[in-house]
C-alpha cells in the first residue's frame, strides 16, 4: 500500500505534491476531459506545466502572496490547474458555484478583494462583467472557452493560453522562478476558501489550509486505499469542500485518474465509458438516478419489465439471505434531518423571487420543486433564474417562461412533465404553449 503519510511529509502543499507526481511519474495519466465526444488525456506532466504557466503568467500581472483568486464554472482540468497555480504564488483560491446569483458573487468577490477570476466561458464572462461596479478590484477575467468572445471589448478579459503563454515569457527571462515560489509555499498557510451553503444568510468563507487537507486525506486513505489504477468521475462541484478533498487532495495524493464529463446530459453515457471504480453522489443525485431508472421502466417494453422485477427480486432475496454483506451503521453520534413532506415540495409564488430560487434549487433534482401548469398538469421546476418584471404571484410575464413571484421574478430554465425527461425551458414551450398571463398554481 501506498505510504500516504509519506508524501505528505515530503510535500504538503499542492504545488508540491503536483510537481512530485509530475517529477516520478509524469508520463501517467492524470486526468480526462470529454470533448465533443472524445476523452482528452492529461498527464502528470501537462498538467504541472499548465499549472505553471498559469502561476507565472499571474505573476506577470503582479499577483502574489495573500491576493484572493476566484473560480467559477463547471468542473474542468483547468479549474484544478488555476486552484493549485493560485496556491503556487501564495495567493488563496475562491471556488464560486456556477449558477450562484449575481448578489452571492459580488459580494464574496468584493468581500474578498478578489483580483482575478478564472471563468470557463461566455455565460460566466457575462455574469462577472455585469458585477464591474459592485467589484472595485477584479482587475482581470481569464476565460478558457473562446467561443462566443469576440463580441466583447473590455480590457479585463484576458484567454487562458494568453494567459499561459505570458507565463512561458515569464519563465524564459527568470528560470527558477516557478520552484522558487513553490519552496515557498507552506502547509499551514491558509490557500483555500471555501463557502458555506449560506441559506440563512451571506456565506462565511471557511479557511482551509492544504496541509491539514493532506493529512486528512491521507488518514481517509489509510482506511480505504486508492491509487494510480482507480478512477474517479468529478460531477459535484468543485467549491463544495467534499469535491476538494476528493478531485484535489486525494487525486494529488494517491494519483488516481481524475475524469470531468462533457455536459450533465451526457452523465451517464461518460460513466459507463469510463467504469470508475468508485463514486462520490451527494443522496440527491443516487435518488434522481433511482427515480430515473423507475422512469425508463415504466416506459419499458413487458419483457423489459418482467426482466427488471425479477432482477430486483433475486437482489432482494440474496441480500434478506445474507449473501450481500452490509456493516450497519452505528446508532451513537447520529443526528436525524427532518423528512421532506410531500407538501413542502409544492411552489408557492406568493415568496420572494429568491426564496422561490433556493426552493427549486434545494429540491432539485430529486424529489423536485412542483407546480400545476395548464394543460400539463404537475410539472417540476429543476433550475430557475433570476427574472425581470412582475406581477400577480404564479403569473407568466413572457414568452421566455419569467412567473412572478411575491416580489420580483424567476425566469424557469429546466422543467420536467412526469415520466419525462428533464428539458429545456424553450423545449418545453415547443410541446406545450404557455402564453403570457396564464397563472401557475
Amino acid at each position: 500500500m501506498m505510504d500516504y503519510a509519506g508524501r505528505v511529509a515530503r510535500a504538503d502543499t499542492y504545488p508540491k505534491l503536483l510537481r512530485l507526481n509530475a517529477s516520478e511519474h509524469g508520463g501517467e495519466i492524470a486526468m480526462r476531459e470529454k470533448d465533443f465526444g472524445l476523452w482528452k488525456i492529461f498527464t502528470w506532466n501537462d498538467y504541472q506545466t499548465r499549472v505553471h504557466d498559469f502561476a507565472l503568467g499571474m505573476v506577470e500581472l503582479g499577483l502574489g502572496r495573500g491576493d484572493i483568486i476566484g473560480i467559477i464554472g463547471d468542473n474542468r482540468p483547468d479549474w484544478v490547474s488555476a486552484e493549485i497555480a493560485t496556491h503556487a504564488i501564495g495567493a488563496m483560491s475562491l471556488g464560486l458555484y456556477r449558477d450562484v446569483l449575481d448578489e452571492e458573487a459580488a459580494y464574496l468577490l468584493s468581500y474578498g478583494e478578489a483580483k482575478l477570476v478564472f471563468a470557463e466561458d461566455e455565460e460566466q464572462v457575462d455574469k462577472l462583467l455585469t458585477l464591474a461596479e459592485r467589484v472595485p478590484n477584479l482587475k482581470h477575467i481569464v476565460y478558457s472557452d473562446p467561443r462566443g468572445m469576440r463580441k466583447y471589448d473590455d480590457p479585463r478579459l484576458l484567454a487562458a493560453e494568453k494567459l499561459a503563454g505570458m507565463g512561458r515569457e515569464r519563465a524564459a527571462r527568470e528560470s527558477g522562478l516557478y520552484d522558487r515560489l513553490v519552496d515557498a509555499t507552506r502547509g499551514e498557510d491558509t490557500a483555500i476558501l471555501c463557502t458555506t451553503s449560506g441559506t440563512t444568510a451571506h456565506p462565511k468563507l471557511a479557511m482551509l489550509a492544504p496541509g491539514r487537507m493532506l493529512r486528512h486525506c491521507a488518514t481517509y486513505l489509510a482506511f480505504d486505499p486508492k491509487g494510480p489504477d482507480d478512477e474517479y468521475v468529478s460531477v459535484l462541484p468543485l467549491p463544495w469542500i467534499m469535491e476538494q478533498v476528493y478531485v484535489l487532495g486525494k487525486g494529488l495524493l494517491c494519483r488516481m485518474k481524475i475524469n470531468f464529463v462533457e455536459q450533465a446530459d451526457t452523465m451517464m453515457s461518460d460513466f459507463r465509458e469510463i467504469a470508475p471504480t468508485f463514486v462520490l453522489f451527494a443522496p440527491r443525485v443516487w435518488e434522481a438516478i433511482a427515480a430515473d431508472v423507475r422512469a425508463r421502466v415504466m416506459d419499458a417494453s413487458p419483457l423489459k419489465q418482467r426482466l427488471y422485477d425479477l432482477g430486483m427480486k433475486t437482489g432482494l432475496a440474496a441480500l434478506e439471505k445474507g449473501q450481500l454483506q452490509l456493516t450497519p451503521q452505528a446508532a451513537s453520534g447520529v443526528t436525524y434531518a427532518n423528512k421532506i413532506d410531500k407538501g413542502e415540495t409544492r411552489i408557492d409564488w406568493a415568496k420572494p423571487w429568491n426564496e422561490v430560487h433556493n426552493h427549486c434549487r434545494g429540491l432539485s433534482p430529486f424529489p423536485g420543486a412542483w407546480c400545476e401548469f395548464p394543460g400539463a398538469g404537475r410539472v417540476k421546476i429543476l433550475r430557475t433564474t433570476r427574472g425581470g418584471g412582475s406581477g400577480s404571484p404564479g403569473q407568466v410575464l413572457d414568452d421566455r417562461l419569467t412567473v412572478a413571484c411575491g416580489t420580483g421574478a424567476v425566469r424557469l430554465q429546466q422543467l420536467q412533465r412526469a415520466g419525462k425527461q428533464p428539458m429545456a425551458a424553450d423545449e418545453f414551450l415547443r410541446g406545450t404553449p404557455i402564453v403570457p398571463a396564464t397563472v401557475l398554481h
